[in-house]
């Protein structure tokens, strides 16, 4: 066996055997240029357990032993990817949002989740919403009780009204119908500020909607009735049709139904209720 040029040559042979009460002794082979000496070191040995003076062995003329390793072990919130051998691999990262289910996979945490630090599980994000006592709910609170007193009192003046001719040529069944619609709109205010939750989601959802169609069909209805009578008036003496309180409410109720119908109903189909939601991207855990 040719013995490569070097300071000194290490070889090694390990016995393996089962019965472990046996001593071994493990040596190395050296060779001393200057005076061109062999001779054979102890630096450990093997009863019941390997016992090894790491300091005498040179390892490629190093001191610390090398490693032998294909791949390392992967970090904190990392997977493993095989590269072919089932020894090797590199790790690749988690995402955010996703904690690892086991060392080749890494899964999401699922809406209002967020994996803890060490990716190993999940745990539920707290809910941030405006507060009741903050100021940018205190002064929209303030406009809006503010805004439903003055309407609840204008209706109770219409009530009270309810037969004087002022009132009637106003148009006293709209006019509630239109004065129902503010009021709503005004209540809105508190459904949009409140904790989210089913129903606070529901009255956000309708209550929104609702009250401007009742405002703006009432509106139309309302405009659509003087524009025929003062543009008839000139060319026929004959009583327009559907001009009567009861066809006016009809016609707006249609109205709101077809508003809502139309624009409602298919955000509902394809966006409906649900506990909560999350955008990963808008999420930092924290």
């Amino acid at each position: 066996m040719r013995i490569p040029n070097n300071d000194s040559c290490v070889l090694f042979c390990t016995y393996i055997v089962n019965e472990f009460s046996i001593s071994y002794l493990f040596k190395k082979f050296a060779i001393t240029k200057i005076y061109s000496q062999t001779n054979f070191q102890v630096i450990g040995k093997w009863f019941n357990g390997l016992q090894l003076n790491s300091e005498t062995v040179v390892w490629n003329k190093e001191t610390e032993q090398p490693t032998s390793a294909c791949s390392l072990p992967c970090e904190v919130g990392m997977i493993k990817k095989q590269q072919g051998d089932t020894c090797c691999w590199i790790c690749d990262s988690c995402e955010s949002f996703e904690y690892v289910y086991d060392e080749f996979t890494c899964k999401d945490c699922g809406p209002g989740l967020w994996p803890y630090a060490d990716k190993l599980s999940c745990y539920a994000l707290d809910i941030q919403y405006m507060k009741w006592n903050s100021l940018f709910a205190l002064i929209p609170m303030a406009i809006a009780i503010f805004g439903i007193a003055l309407t609840s009192i204008v209706i109770v003046l219409f009530a009270k009204n309810h037969d004087t001719p002022l009132v009637r040529a106003s148009g006293r069944e709209l006019s509630y119908t239109l004065l129902f619609g503010i009021l709503v709109c005004y209540c809105n205010t508190f459904a949009l500020i409140a904790k989210p939750t089913i129903g606070s989601c529901v009255l956000q959802r309708f209550g929104i909607g609702v009250g401007f169609s009742i405002i703006y069909s009432a509106l139309l209805t309302k405009t659509n009735r003087i524009s025929r009578i003062f543009h008839s008036a000139s060319k026929s003496a004959q009583r327009l049709k559907y001009i009567s309180p009861q066809s006016q409410v009809v016609i707006t109720t249609s109205l709101i139904g077809k508003i809502l119908t139309i624009f409602k109903c298919p955000y509902l189909i394809f966006n409906p209720f649900s506990n909560t939601g999350a955008n990963h991207n808008d999420l930092d855990g924290s």
